[in-house]
Formats: C-alpha cells, structure tokens, sequence
C-alpha cells in the first residue's frame, strides 16, 4: 500500500527546518550588530557558526549512523531551536555576553549538517513506501531546499525588521520546535539494514574515509575546491552582507531581499 503522506511529512520539515536556519543566518548577524556596532564581531560570530560545521561534516557521518536518520533529525532541530532560545531569553533578561552567544552559535550550529544529511537519507525509503521514483523524490528534495532559502530570506528580513532581531529568534526556535514534532508524528524511522563489515571502529572507519579522499586526486580536489569556496561565501553571508544592509541599506528587509536574490541566483527547478 503506497502511503505518501510521511514522505510530504519530510518535505514540510525540511521547509520549516531550511527557513529556520536561514532566519537564523539573518537575524544573528544583525543582532550583533545592532547591540555591539562591530563588524569584527559579527564575522567572529560568523566563524563560530562555520566552523562546526565543518567539525560536523567530518564526524558527524558516524553519528547519525549510530543514532538513526528520525533520531538525528529530531535532535538537530530541537538542539538547533534551544540554543536559538536561549540567545533570546539571555538578551530579554540583559544578561548575554558575547562568549555566551559564540558558545550558543557554535552548538546550535554543530548538529545542522547531520540533521540535513539525516533527513536526505530518509528520502529513498520513503519514497519507496509512497511509489515515488528516487530521481523525482530527490528532484523534488532539491526543490523545497532550494525554494526554502528563496522565501525564507526576504520573509526573515521582513520578521526582523518588524519584530527585531531579539523577537525574530523567538520565532526562528519556534520553527525548529515545529519541524522536529513533524518528524516526530508523522516520519516512520528507517528500517534497520544488515551493518556492513567494520574495519575496527568509528576512528579507523574515519581512517578509511580519510584515505579514500586522499588517494583519489578528483575527490581531493573537489573537496578542497567545495571548503574554499564555502570559506568565502561564509565570509560574504555572515559579515559583507549584513553590514552592508545595515551601514549603508540600514534596512533588514533588504538584507533579506539580497539573500533572497542570491538565492535565486543559484536556484534550478529543471
């Protein structure tokens, strides 16, 4: 029996979990530097929420092996949305430094990249259960991520100029908080599969795909080609965009309007 209602239930989550990330992405820059005027600490903070990502993508394959692809997803959100929070409450009750909010950026980020991977490796089985073929269900995956950053950059500019930052990450938590209970109600878990043979554990598996990378040139290259330019675009999403609305636009609707037309930029629907 074809049921596609779980997999519209991945699709709806990945959406609210895309436009939280991306609220996300606006609304910590400008609230730096609203409440500190710095740009130099706008791109620390930005550094801090690149950084484990990069940790993540690293390590973080062998976590969500070991915790399940719903378990990774649900965890990622609600750690996502905690941490979100927290900034939020921390500025209401005026007691935020700016260690607390690097140390809040860097946890709520750590867990993004295994709750994406997670929630691609769900595709396939779910698409499965509903009769989809895997090119149109992983078409249509591309689709709502893609469409998720186009809508939710000028819909976060919009937020945080009408709420403010402080208030707009009320809003970014909720979200998280919405698409980890989508996952949670409405995503079966991934059946279990036979475990392939283990060369000796999670470092010597790490061994194994450190090597892999650097004995195959092409992979190497792409690698390194994909960590640089995502170095830079780090730098122009977090720092040269924000202060650039900010200083000169004095607008974050049209921060959002520029991370909207970035997106677009790069969006293909074929």
């Amino acid at each position: 029996m074809r049921r596609r209602g779980p997999l519209g239930a991945l699709y709806a989550a990945n959406a609210v979990s895309l436009t939280g990330n991306v609220l996300t992405t606006l609304a910590v820059p400008w609230f730096v530097l609203e409440t500190t005027g710095s740009a130099a600490k706008a791109g620390i903070t930005g550094a801090f929420a690149f950084l484990p990502i990069v940790i993540a993508g690293v390590f973080g394959g062998a976590v969500v092996d070991r915790l399940g692809f719903r378990r990774t997803s649900i965890l990622a959100d609600v750690a996502s949305g905690a941490t979100v929070a927290s900034i939020a409450l921390l500025s209401a009750v005026g007691v935020l430094e700016f260690w607390m909010l690097l140390a809040l950026v860097f946890l709520g980020a750590l867990l993004d990249a295994p709750g994406e991977t997670a929630r691609a490796a769900l595709v396939p089985d779910l698409a499965e259960l509903a009769g989809v073929g895997i090119e149109r269900a992983s078409a249509a995956t591309q689709v709502v991520q893609r469409s998720s950053r186009l809508v939710g950059a000028p819909l976060a500019g919009v937020l945080i100029a009408a709420a403010g930052p402080a208030n707009a990450l009320w809003l970014d938590a909720a979200s998280f908080a919405v698409s980890a209970l989508i996952v949670a109600i409405a995503v079966p878990a991934a059946p279990r599969r036979a475990a392939e043979a283990s060369s000796g554990g999670y470092l010597a598996e790490l061994a194994v795909g450190f090597r892999f990378i650097r004995e195959d040139r092409l992979i190497l290259a792409l690698v390194l080609t994909v960590m640089a330019t995502n170095f830079l675009d780090a730098a122009k999403s977090s720092v040269l965009f924000p202060v650039y609305a900010k200083d000169v636009l004095d607008s974050a609707v049209a921060l959002g309007l520029i991370f909207g037309a970035s997106a677009l930029s790069s969006t293909s629907f074929a």
